[in-house]
């Protein structure tokens, strides 16, 4: 024989009843606690710091996106966060290349942006170097870069109609640069570089991270060419 419930509807107070929907409520609450709590204990997870290492990983491997000077299969990749009208970036560019100069087959250099907001020109100066990348690849994009490094203070006080006149000075149709410029068309992929390196903890700019299949070495600010060769012939030497 079933016994019914009896309806909330109309029923008189009865102490049996709300002691029963009491014991029904603590048992249901006690098999919810421990049913999590064994799916807690139970299911594997991911320390927080392997996890992080391995987001970290991922935003500092090489994309096929990325601007690469010198051989993308060096053993030695640098990825330099950068910002067209940031002084130290302009001292560090002349180190970029003479380093790649005396590495021209071990080392990878990346560059990504980071413009920065108190300088916001170096937003545009950011899209016009894709721009020339359009054009005419990766050799372009440097070579458009050195010209920029070249024109501006790097204090936010370039003319930026001067930027599809660099493009003419190094070869490339103006025209199709201007409009370009106008469409924003690479907006995004600046910011993609921009958020990344955030993500990585980029504030100063320039910012490298020199890695090797076994290192990884983050340097804030300006470096000298001394302090990156050293680095370089000691990563290299290691077993």
């Amino acid at each position: 024989m079933h016994h019914m419930l009896p309806s909330n509807k109309n029923m008189p107070y009865n102490p049996w009843f709300i002691r029963y929907k009491k014991a029904l409520f603590i048992s249901a609450t006690t098999i919810i606690f421990f049913s999590a709590a064994a799916s807690y204990f139970v299911q594997p997870k991911k320390t927080p710091d392997l996890a992080s290492a391995e987001k970290v990983s991922d935003r500092l491997a090489l994309r096929a996106e990325d601007h690469v000077a010198g051989n993308r299969e060096a053993p030695i990749t640098i990825i330099e966060y950068s910002s067209v009208e940031c002084d130290s970036c302009k001292k560090l560019h002349t180190v970029f290349k003479e380093i790649l100069r005396a590495h021209p087959a071990e080392i990878a250099w990346v560059f990504r942006h980071s413009p920065q907001t108190t300088h916001p020109k170096s937003f545009r100066e950011a899209e016009a170097l894709e721009c020339a990348w359009e054009q005419g690849g990766d050799d372009a994009f440097f070579h458009y870069l050195d010209q920029l490094f070249q024109t501006t203070r790097s204090d936010n006080s370039i003319d930026l109609a001067l930027l599809p006149h660099i493009a003419g000075d190094i070869g490339l149709n103006t025209e199709l640069f201007a409009t370009c410029l106008e469409d924003r068309r690479f907006i995004k992929r600046v910011n993609q570089d921009l958020y990344t390196g955030e993500a990585l903890g980029v504030t100063v700019k320039p910012h490298l991270f020199i890695l090797t299949p076994r290192d990884t070495i983050s340097l804030s600010s300006y470096q000298s060419y001394a302090a990156i060769e050293a680095l370089i012939t000691g990563l290299s030497q290691k077993p």
